[in-house]
């Protein structure tokens, strides 16, 4: 659990710039790529901007509506909220230090203590992974392939110089020279076919291995998902039962007002 003070008008803000993001089904990376370089924000900044637990400046903030196409004067309304509630928490107000795109976290199992918008940015490079690996696989299987054709077109011209020197008696040396060259870039072949069956061996494992991690984060993002929506649900009630006890006091004073 979050052991730093709620922040209700940053977290409306965080939660209206989530639920734009989710709309338009775009991922951090590609807010920041999407942004102006003189109003720029990294992806791991705009994860904490649209989990309320930042307020960036508000050119900044405008700039990350733009890309998402949302209403500019309402996301500027929650912003002033928010930089209110800031200025008026003084020095009791505090944002927590989000990891630089340097650092990097555990990657031996997923925590639970992982986020929905954390879990999308790993399930996001786990994917950048798998098509690099993909394609180091794509180009390993053309160069497989090109090398068992090559090494076929020399043993076929070794198999013609061999019927050739079974027919000629005369001067062979010259063909038995050019036969102990072909044998040698045979061998050549050979050995660089043997090197990429074990590259394709380590780029299959890689894949294997990242497809059950991406497994493990698919299914972490399902369960935040469900947690989140458990916990605006919860909020929901708690808000309506302040509204109802609100609404009763209202009608209570009234009463003692009219005797």
């Amino acid at each position: 659990m979050d052991s730093l003070p709620r922040y209700p008008a940053r977290e409306r803000l965080g939660h209206e710039l989530y639920s734009l993001s989710r709309a338009n089904d775009i991922s951090l990376r590609e807010i920041s790529n999407l942004m102006n370089n003189d109003h720029y924000l990294s992806h791991t900044a705009i994860g904490s901007l649209l989990k309320g637990k930042t307020v960036p400046r508000l050119r900044l903030v405008l700039e990350v509506v733009r890309v998402l196409e949302g209403d500019a004067d309402k996301i500027q309304a929650l912003w002033a909220a928010a930089d209110a509630e800031k200025r008026e928490k003084g020095a009791s107000y505090r944002e927590p230090v989000e990891p630089s795109d340097g650092e990097t976290k555990e990657t031996s199992g997923w925590r639970s203590s992982f986020s929905l918008l954390e879990l999308e940015a790993a399930h996001e490079e786990i994917q950048e992974k798998i098509t690099k690996n993909r394609a180091r696989e794509k180009a390993a299987h053309e160069e497989y392939y090109d090398m068992f054709e090559e090494r076929a077109k020399v043993v076929g011209r070794i198999l013609r110089l061999q019927a050739e020197l079974a027919a000629e008696r005369g001067d062979k040396s010259a063909l038995e020279a050019q036969l102990a060259s072909l044998e040698r870039e045979r061998k050549r072949l050979t050995k660089r076919i043997q090197e990429l069956e074990a590259e394709l061996s380590r780029v299959q494992a890689t894949l294997l291995s990242l497809s059950d991690e991406s497994s493990q984060v698919n299914e972490r993002r399902a369960e935040c998902g469900n947690e989140w929506a458990r916990t605006e649900e919860y909020r929901a009630i708690v808000l309506g039962r302040q509204l109802n006890d609100e609404r009763a006091r209202r009608e209570e004073l009234e009463r003692r007002l009219q005797r």
